[in-house]
Order: structure tokens, then C-alpha cells, then sequence
């Protein structure tokens, strides 16, 4: 029993301390040169020793429960991407930090890649629970950290303020939850999960199951972006600096989509609850894909723009889990979400990480005057054609543009939904549709103004600044190149991708 829980447990206990230990260097050092480079090498040869820590699992292609925890394929397919989005994060970091926070910017990346960790080993509500809140602490003290700017204050007040609120939501759902089904074990037995046998009954314990479940999905909203908690974006996307923002974008949306998979193969997608469930689902797809969409049209600020993309993308991402009400669309629908969200969060961070570079690296600005308008982007295709190249694949990726892989993220999560043949499926594919062509008009602005647009002022401009050469940050250019590598990788190989995401899919159903 101790050794399997010693495998388990590996990747998030020696994320932790790599954590830890960039936190005390960075601690001990402080104000001393070369700083940075030995936090920045602490952490990766953490991620590095956690990656070789993925050989030690138990049983790669089966579910091996231990504890409260749970480690099967879907659990291994989120460390891969936990460690994926923490080794990213710290390369594009590295050049755009400040000196003297980089050691704890470091080790909060960390962190919270060892609560994605832990979200996917899951195995009841209370390692559920604590795995989000060591990806939402972090994330509060990584906006505070970023820059020294009333932006990133204001920003930081309401990313804490929203997130304590929505935290005593999800727990409040979690109670409901329990109070139904009378376990807090996640596991989906060989037929139905525990929680839809005790809700199939009637009575209390089915109302209990619905209403938890309806609060502990607002509550994971503030995670993944989408209605009714999603206001907060914007303001906290614009105000923390880019290289936080490429952070908080990337791992708290995939650990609240894998948080909401796994509760809904709890009470089973057969159920009453479900039936109950399945109309909210619904709308909120919908109106988030709308909302972001149309509210995106509206903003001027690169970093604006892409927040209310991130709500528009949580509304596809539903689109996949709303297909698996259906029988017939349900292991594509669920692999669909694995797929997106993975993707998301790659060609999001290579976004932002262009917008850091373009502020700290040919600017030359100090963190508190990172700037973000698309003015700033104006002539990046002439001096610096590298990041001006990925920031056009990241964006026709989220735009969806062939051979990319965000246009395949859209094509399974519709494809899964037209496979069940329902009206309500088929509607709300076409509400996708429309406003994928709806999201072309803000996406290709931000393109135009890398290649097209001209500078303003030349003396002011970023595009005549003092040029510096993407080659001369090695950390931030090869962070650049392997997110615009994967998005072009997966968009020219998907099946790969999608095989595993359906393999980690099947150990959601029950059978």
C-alpha cells in the first residue's frame, strides 16, 4: 500500500518541493546577482525529475486506486499536461520576471502545477477540493507578484475577492453533493456512479444531488471562465503582467473542466440528475460563447480581447461535455474536452508570451509599464518577424484557421455534438458556428496589427525601439517555439492526440 502511494504521489510531492526550495533560495539570495538563473534552474530540474517520476505509475493503462487517490489514465493524461504547462510557463517567464520576485514566481508556477497534479489523481471530493485551492492560491499571489502597478493591484483584489466567493460555492456544492449520495468517494462503479444510484431514488437526496450540483458548477466557473463567474478576466488578464496571465489562463481552466468531468461521471450521464443538469449546461455554452465573443468585439487591449476569448472558448468547451448527454456522441464528446482544453491553453500561453516579450524584451519597459494595446503590436512583423510569426499561429489557431490545432479542437467538440442527432445539439452547434465566424473579426485585428499596421510615432513606437534579438533570450525563444511546434503539430497530426484523449475518456464511463 505505501509504495503505491509513494508512485502516486510522486509528481506533486516533488513539484512541491522544487517549490519550496526556488521559494528559500530566492529568500536567502535576496538581491543578489544570478538569482533568476538558479530559481529558473531549480525549477526546471524539479519538472524534469517529476517528468522521470511519470515511469513510476502504477499501471499506465489501467485505474489503480489508493487512498482518496486514484491513478488511471486520465490522471496521467493531466500530470503530462500539468508539467507541460509549468515548463512553459517558466521559460517564457524567465526574461519577463522581476529580479526580486523570481524565485517565488517560480515556485507559484510550480505549485500550481502540482495541484493540476493532484485534481487528476483525484479519487474523492476532498482531494478534489484541496487540489483546486493549491492552483487558486498560487494564482492570487502570482497576479500580486507580477508588476508593481494600480492595474495589478486592482486586479489582484478581485482575482482573491471572486475567488474566495466562488470557493465557499464549489465546497458548498461538494457538501450538497455528499449529503446525496452519502460518499465522497469519486469512483464510477461497474455500472453508475454512487451518486446517481442514490439520486435515481427520488426524494431529498435527488434535489440535494441537483442543487449541489448547480452551485458546485458556478463555482468551478470562476475556474474555467465561463457563466455566470467569468467577469473577472478581463480586469485581472490586463492588469497582471503577461507572463502571469499566460499562467492563470492555462492551468486553472483545464483543472476545472477535469474537476467538472469528474463529478459528472460521478452522478452519471443516464440519470435524473443529469436530465435535470443537461438544459443548464446547455444555456450556459451558449451564452458564454456568445457573450465572450461579442464582448470581444468591443476591446482595444490585446490582453482584454483575449480574456473575453477565454470565455468564448470555455462556451466551445462546453459544447463537448454537452454532447455527452448523448449516447452516441458521449466518449467523443468527453475526449473532445480532454483534447480542447490541452490545446487552449498551449496556443493561449504562446499568445501571451509574445505580449510579454514584445514589453520587457524590445521595449525595453519596466514590468509596471507593460503595455498591451494593439498599437503596441504595430511593425512586430518587420523587426521581429520570430514573435510576430507565433503570435499569428497562436492566433489563427484560437480563431480556428486550418492546418492548426485549434481548428481541429472545434471540429471534434462539433462533431461529437452532431453525432448525437438531437435538435438542441444540432442548435447549438450552429451557435458555435456563428460565433466562430463572429471571433474572426477580433482575432484577425490582432494579426493586422502585428503585419499591417503602421507605428504612430516612430519615435515612440515599439516597432522603432531599441531592437533587441529574440536569439538573445534563449529561455523565452525556445518557450515561443515549442508552443507555436505543438499547436502546428497537433493541427498537422491530430488522431494522435485524440487517440489518447479518448483512451483517458473511456476511464470516465462506467463498465
Amino acid at each position: 500500500m505505501m509504495e503505491g502511494i509513494g508512485r502516486i504521489i510522486a509528481i506533486p510531492a516533488v513539484l512541491t518541493i522544487g517549490a519550496v526550495l526556488a521559494a528559500l533560495v530566492s529568500a536567502l539570495r535576496e538581491g543578489r546577482e544570478g538569482t533568476r538563473a538558479l530559481t529558473a534552474m531549480i525549477s526546471i530540474v524539479a519538472l524534469a525529475a517529476a517528468s522521470w517520476a511519470l515511469l513510476l505509475w502504477p499501471e499506465p493503462s489501467a485505474a489503480v486506486a489508493v487512498g482518496k487517490l486514484v491513478a488511471d489514465p486520465l490522471g496521467m493524461y493531466v500530470a503530462v499536461t500539468a508539467l507541460a504547462a509549468a515548463i512553459l510557463g517558466v521559460l517564457v517567464s524567465f526574461n519577463q520576471t522581476e529580479e526580486r520576485v523570481c524565485g517565488e514566481f517560480f515556485a507559484m508556477v510550480l505549485f500550481a502545477a502540482a495541484g493540476l497534479a493532484m485534481v487528476g489523481l483525484a479519487g474523492d471530493l476532498v482531494m478534489l477540493f484541496l487540489g483546486l485551492e493549491l492552483i487558486s492560491i498560487p494564482g492570487f499571489v502570482l497576479v500580486g507578484l507580477s508588476r508593481r502597478h494600480r492595474l495589478a493591484e486592482e486586479a489582484a483584489a478581485k482575482y482573491f475577492f471572486i475567488g474566495v466567493l466562488t470557493t465557499a460555492l464549489t465546497a458548498y456544492g461538494f457538501v450538497l453533493l455528499f449529503g446525496a449520495a452519502g460518499t465522497m468517494s469519486l469512483a464510477v462503479g461497474p455500472d453508475v456512479g454512487a451518486l446517481a444510484k442514490a439520486a435515481d431514488g427520488g426524494g431529498m437526496a435527488f434535489w440535494l444531488a441537483v442543487v449541489g450540483l448547480v452551485i458546485a458548477f458556478a463555482g468551478l466557473s470562476y475556474k474555467t471562465t465561463a457563466l455566470p463567474f467569468y467577469f473577472y478576466a478581463p480586469d485581472v488578464y490586463q492588469g497582471a503582467s503577461s507572463s502571469a496571465t499566460a499562467i492563470i489562463a492555462f492551468v486553472p481552466k483545464i483543472a476545472g473542466f477535469v474537476a467538472l468531468l469528474r463529478i459528472c461521471a460521478w452522478i452519471g450521464f443516464d440519470g435524473r440528475v443529469w436530465d435535470v443538469f443537461w438544459p443548464v449546461l446547455w444555456v450556459t455554452a451558449a451564452a458564454t460563447m456568445t457573450a465572450g465573443n461579442v464582448l470581444a468585439l468591443l476591446q482595444k487591449d490585446v490582453k482584454r480581447i483575449l480574456a473575453y476569448s477565454s470565455v468564448a472558448h470555455s462556451g466551445y468547451i462546453l459544447v463537448g461535455l454537452v454532447a455527452a448527454g448523448a449516447v452516441e456522441g458521449r466518449l467523443a464528446g468527453l475526449a473532445s474536452v480532454l483534447f480542447y482544453v490541452f490545446i487552449y491553453g498551449v496556443m493561449t500561453l504562446g499568445a501571451f508570451a509574445v505580449i510579454g516579450y514584445v514589453a520587457y524584451v524590445r521595449r525595453g519597459l519596466a514590468p509596471s509599464e507593460e503595455g498591451s494595446s494593439l498599437a503596441d503590436l504595430a511593425g512586430l512583423s518587420r523587426r521581429h518577424p520570430l514573435a510576430a510569426l507565433v503570435l499569428a499561429v497562436c492566433v489563427f489557431s484560437l480563431l480556428g484557421m486550418p492546418p492548426t490545432a485549434g481548428f481541429w479542437s472545434k471540429v471534434y467538440v462539433f462533431t461529437a455534438a452532431l453525432s448525437g442527432r438531437d435538435f438542441w445539439l444540432i442548435a447549438l452547434v450552429v451557435i458555435g458556428a456563428v460565433n466562430a465566424a463572429i471571433g474572426a473579426a477580433y482575432y484577425l485585428r490582432i494579426v493586422f496589427a502585428a503585419y499591417m499596421a503602421e507605428p504612430a510615432e516612430a519615435s515612440e513606437s515599439p516597432a522603432f525601439g531599441r531592437p533587441r534579438s529574440l536569439a538573445a533570450w534563449p529561455a523565452a525563444s525556445v518557450g515561443l517555439g515549442v508552443s507555436a511546434a505543438i499547436v502546428l503539430g497537433v493541427g498537422l497530426f491530430p488522431a494522435k492526440l485524440m487517440r489518447i484523449c479518448e483512451f483517458a475518456a473511456q476511464f470516465l464511463l462506467p463498465g
